[in-house]
């Protein structure tokens, strides 16, 4: 069965010209077609706008779905389905109505020639997917809160004043003026203006204050530094995903399930473009509308709950069930095994692990109970529960582990490419595909080296030693690496790493060596602003949008600037709807990232900065330099140990299974188990592999090539009713001034 579904993956994937796709495709015009016009700009502007835009200020003032919650992008698809349906739909019929009662079948409204067509429907796709990057959890849910909200604790925080860590050991330049930390400064109309108006919010209602009015030359200086930080660090992930690209999606073969789903949505007829080809599938809509009623009925029930019964009531455990694992086996519950007691079925999960191979839908099915079986182990082996820190260095080593065979693997291409990089060739660069798209992988590689030496740099000038700045970058580009790599290869739509670079270094290095200043300013901005949170990790939509436009035949080199475009268009719209929305309806109204990072990071500095001035190194690691520094070096044993034991399992893991072709566990299982991703989601993982089990044994290849648009439905039908609930709350709002009742969610995170 295996062999058989790895003849079906490499069949999908093995070249454009016999590329198969969701469903049967017309012939392509090649060339012919163009991505890059007016029309597919425009929307593609527009994408940026709404989705960077409109999604920061939907997230921040009506509080409902997240438009932006993981790598299945609701605000993407949703003007995507503008784009297709509404746009092209009413081109189409134009056509079908002139090419009815006009004999010429060749003129401008016949042949839909205001409608997009493929290559264009992909650019605009790429720049939606890009934008989703900016304006929530990746970034910019955080940004602004991280940087002000301490300041709203710190009069409360003895132990913070105790050190006066923001004074002594952060650069008053990173934050707007005035600076709180002067005398006096707080009792200022200049700070009532920046700071408590931030906390309180200044709208009265629905009547706002306009951006220009908000604060803004107050935030010019923090944005010298803090603008070049982030523009430097998207232009280098953007960069390696394209480096990285002809090695995954040719020499390796990885299968990009959401590329698949999604580009289906990006199809259209290339002789006259109109809805995509996809709603014109029964199969789809045999998934798509039953689900999508259910689900409706559900979200009414909440609206008028004497009018339409609950789905509760209707289906009893449709949607999930509850088994009291932890009180039938005692010693779950003293471990904290919760996860096993109950599960929501997410439909777009069980459709997205039909498209993905069995291995690792069952290694993300059983990862729970594969971690349960490891914890209790653990425990009567040594008499010790399983620390989460241990877990998360465990998962840190995974990582690095993963990114070390990653990199052996395509060693010859990526020698290649940096060779060239640097301006040395050799007549073997073409054996290793150089030639193809060298142009573009040889600039991304630059981009790569230029943007990731500025990032360092940019670091430093913020107030981080070389050396801590140049592991912290190390371990930042490998987050994003591997998340990339788990989306591309696995398709798992919402991923978060369950550990933080900043916090795992200063574990393996000790807080003496890593020094007060860098781990002050690491744990704070590193874990804190920059990736907080990698359900919404840029290099996965980079890689999600390049894969359908290469698929499309949209050359790889323009897509790439236009990427690099998009994503500092994005930050730039990201930044001005965030500070608009959050300086008029408070920064205070986010249960999680308003309480919990602006406090625990700051608190951790103070643990370590407590600990290293009990041992008597405080003030040797203040006065050392940053190679003296380095004898100060001593690592968390535990921490130490399972990251060793981290990389150790993802490699010797990988090694069985180029070994063993039947081997039934995939890697993954060390980077995602025990991550609230995987712990709400394994279940309906496992459904979505005895579906396809079942499909493969008795229908074969044909059947479960016929059955994907079925799949794609039962993923729309979720998105669909999120872009439903998430326009119900927009008019709401506007027409009666009050955001929604009703919060309703269905999809992971």
């Amino acid at each position: 069965m295996l062999q058989c579904e790895i003849l079906l993956s490499v069949k999908s994937n093995i070249s454009k010209k016999h590329k198969e796709f969701i469903m049967d495709k017309t012939p392509d015009l090649g060339d012919k077609v163009r991505a890059f016009t007016l029309k597919s700009l425009i929307f593609s502007f527009l994408a940026i706008l709404f989705v960077s835009g409109m999604s920061a200020y939907h997230d921040i003032v009506m509080r409902g779905p997240l438009m932006v919650s993981n790598h299945l992008s609701i605000a993407g698809f949703l003007f995507l389905l503008f784009v297709g349906v509404l746009w092209n739909g009413v081109w189409a019929g134009i056509g079908a109505i002139v090419r009815k009662f006009k004999e010429s079948k060749t003129g401008f409204f016949s042949n839909n020639k205001m409608a997009l067509n493929r290559k264009e429907m992909c650019v605009v796709f790429a720049a939606a997917f890009v934008s989703s990057y900016p304006p929530a959890s990746g970034l910019f849910r955080y940004f602004h809160r991280m940087i002000l909200i301490p300041w709203r604790e710190y009069p409360s925080r003895t132990s913070w004043k105790e050190f006066d860590i923001f004074n002594q050991y952060l650069n008053p330049e990173l934050f707007p003026a005035p600076y709180p930390g002067t005398a006096g400064a707080t009792e200022t109309e200049a700070y009532q203006t920046v700071y408590a108006n931030f906390f309180s919010g200044v709208s009265n209602g629905v009547n706002t204050v306009p951006l220009w009015d908000l604060p803004l030359t107050e935030w010019v200086g923090p944005l010298c530094f803090w603008g070049p930080l982030l523009i430097v660090m998207a232009l280098a992930v953007v960069a390696m995903q394209f480096v990285v690209h002809r090695q995954w999606a040719y020499n390796e073969q990885l299968s990009y399930p959401i590329a698949q789903v999604m580009g289906s949505f990006c199809e259209v007829d290339p002789k006259r473009p109109g809805i995509p080809m996809i709603f014109k599938n029964r199969l789809f809509w045999w998934g798509c509308i039953p689900l999508f009623l259910l689900l409706l009925l559900q979200y009414l029930s909440m609206w008028y709950p004497q009018s339409f019964p609950a789905l509760a009531e209707v289906l009893p455990n449709f949607r999930g069930w509850s088994l009291p694992f932890t009180s039938k086996i005692p010693i779950l519950a003293k471990l904290g095994v919760w996860y096993l007691n109950w599960q929501t079925i997410f439909f777009s999960i069980v459709g997205v692990a039909y498209f993905v191979s069995s291995e690792v839908s069952l290694t993300l099915g059983f990862a729970p109970i594969i971690l349960a079986i490891f914890t209790v182990s653990f425990y009567n082996i040594t008499g010790q529960q399983l620390d989460g820190a241990w877990m998360n260095a465990s998962r840190a080593g995974g990582y690095v582990g993963l990114s070390m065979i990653l990199l052996y693997a395509g060693r010859f291409y990526y020698r290649a490419v940096f060779r060239r990089a640097f301006g040395f060739k050799k007549s073997t660069d073409a054996s290793q595909g150089i030639g193809v798209d060298g142009d573009v992988s040889v600039a991304a590689a630059r981009l790569l080296i230029i943007a990731f030496v500025s990032f360092i740099t940019m670091l430093c000038i913020m107030g981080v030693s070389f050396i801590m700045a140049l592991f912290f970058g190390l371990l930042l580009m490998i987050v994003f690496l591997v998340s990339s790599r788990i989306v591309c290869e696995t398709g798992i739509p919402f991923i978060q790493t369950g550990w933080e670079p900043a916090s795992v270094f200063v574990k393996l290095f000790g807080p003496a060596a890593v020094g007060p200043k860098s781990m002050a300013f690491l744990l704070w901005a590193g874990n804190g602003i920059l990736c907080q949170d990698t359900r919404e990790a840029l290099m996965p939509y980079v890689a999600t949008g390049l894969k359908v436009a290469d698929d499309s035949g949209v050359k790889i080199k323009k897509i790439f600037w236009f990427m690099v475009v998009v994503v500092v268009i994005a930050l730039v719209v990201a930044f001005a709807s965030a500070h608009f929305s959050l300086y008029n309806y408070s920064g205070m109204n986010d249960g999680w990232a308003s309480k919990y990072p602006p406090i625990m990071y700051f608190d951790a500095t103070v643990k370590h900065l407590t600990d290293m001035k009990a041992a008597g190194v405080l003030e040797q690691s203040l006065n050392l330099n940053q190679w003296q520094r380095l004898g100060l070096i001593q690592p968390d044993s535990d921490a130490l140990g399972f990251f060793i034991f981290g990389i150790v399992a993802v490699i010797i893991t990988y090694c069985l299974r180029f070994r063993f072709t039947k081997f039934p566990i995939h890697p993954v299982l060390f980077v995602m188990w025990g991550t609230y991703p995987n712990n709400m989601t394994w279940c309906s993982f496992l459904i979505g592999w005895f579906i396809k089990m079942l499909v493969v044994r008795f229908g074969g290849g044909g059947v479960y090539q016929k059955f994907k648009p079925f799949f794609v439905g039962l993923i729309a039908a979720e998105l669909m009713i999120v872009c439903l609930v998430i326009l119900v709350d927009f008019i709401n709002y506007f027409i009666f001034g009050v955001t929604s009742r009703v919060t309703f969610g269905v999809l992971p995170g």
